[in-house]
Parts: structure tokens; sequence; C-alpha cells
């Protein structure tokens, strides 16, 4: 046998014992197959914030009464300590979402290491705070997510829905888009930007 043959050949039983192993499974198995593909609803583990910032300690306030397992997680930069104790240990089972708003360098930092474990930023929100208390956000996600969000970002009191908002979020398919929308703040303005973030 050549190797085109062999080849074709081991193509054709792998595609034959797919079919088999698929027609093997339990009925109920099998009815939850086409549910489970299309269902990506997404759990989260943690919110994560840092407590240096007014609009962030407002987030995650907020964020201890929107839906996750393990709570909520305060930083001030530095994410060694949740890094190791908390977020490798998940992300090497192969789980652990996080939702979060910190500085853009330590989103950074989690999304260098999210990309060793095949996770990636899936929502990304830069917010831009003038001395005027006006806001502007930059929204990339997709577009059912756009659409799921913006109502919050374009609150006054933003910070504060944004949790609740991103929690309600799924892995939507399709291309990202940015959306820049305006809003104020009540908050104290900083040097630093802020981003707000799903990772999964």
């Amino acid at each position: 046998m050549n190797r085109r043959k062999f080849c074709l050949s081991s193509l054709a039983a792998a595609i034959s014992s797919a079919g088999v192993g698929a027609g093997c499974l339990p009925a109920a198995a099998s009815a939850a197959l086409p549910a489970a593909a299309s269902a990506q609803s997404l759990r989260l583990y943690k919110f994560v914030y840092d407590r240096r910032y007014p609009a962030a300690r407002a987030f995650g306030v907020a964020a201890e009464h929107a839906v996750s397992t393990a709570g909520i997680a305060a930083i001030a930069g530095d994410v060694t300590a949740l890094w190791s104790r908390e977020l490798k240990p998940r992300w090497c089972a192969g789980a652990g979402a996080i939702a979060g708003m910190t500085t853009a360098r330590t989103l950074f930092c989690l999304e260098q290491l999210a990309k060793d474990h095949w996770m990636r930023v899936i929502i990304r929100v830069e917010h831009a705070i003038s001395q005027r208390q006006d806001i502007s956000h930059r929204l990339t996600a997709t577009e059912p997510t756009i659409a799921q969000i913006g109502s919050a970002l374009a609150a006054g009191d933003w910070p504060t829905k944004l949790p609740a908002a991103l929690a309600s979020c799924g892995v939507a398919d399709g291309a990202h888009l940015t959306r820049v929308m305006g809003s104020t703040c009540r908050l104290a303005t900083t040097d630093e930007a802020l981003v707000s973030f799903v990772i999964a």
C-alpha cells in the first residue's frame, strides 16, 4: 500500500469511528450535544479590581452582588499573589473566567498569562476620564455584547452597573468591533487609565 492509499484509508477509518461513536451515545447525551455546542454561556470564577482607584472600588462593591463562583479579589496593581494562589491552578485546569477593572498595565499582565492557557480577552472597555468628569468608553467586543452592556456604560453610575452587565454576557461568536460611547463620572479622576474586561 502506498502512502496516499494509507492516508486515505486512515482518514476514512477515523470518520467512520467518529460516526459510530456518536451513534452509540445514550439518547439523552446525543440530544444534549447540539444544545451544548450552541450554548456559549459564561460562568465567571472571580471579579478582580484595583482598590487604589475610586471607580474600581465602586466596581468591586457592586461585583460582590453579581454572579460569580468565588467572589471578588482586590489588588493594588500587582497580580502575583492572585496569579500563583488562585488563577494559575484554575487556568491549568481549563477553567476560571474572570472579569475586572484594573489599569491597562495590569490587564496586559493578565492577558499574557491567559494566552499560555488558551484564554483571551473577549471584552475590553477602556475608560478615559477627563478633568471635567466626562468619560469616554472604548468598548471592544462582539455586536451582541456591545448592545448588551452599552446601557450600563451610558449610566452616570456605570462602575456599579458594569459587573452585573459583564456577568450576564455570553461568549458570542462573530467579529470583534469597537464602539466609543460617552457618559459622565461622579467619582474622582485618576491619572491612570482604567480598563474593564472579561478573560475567558
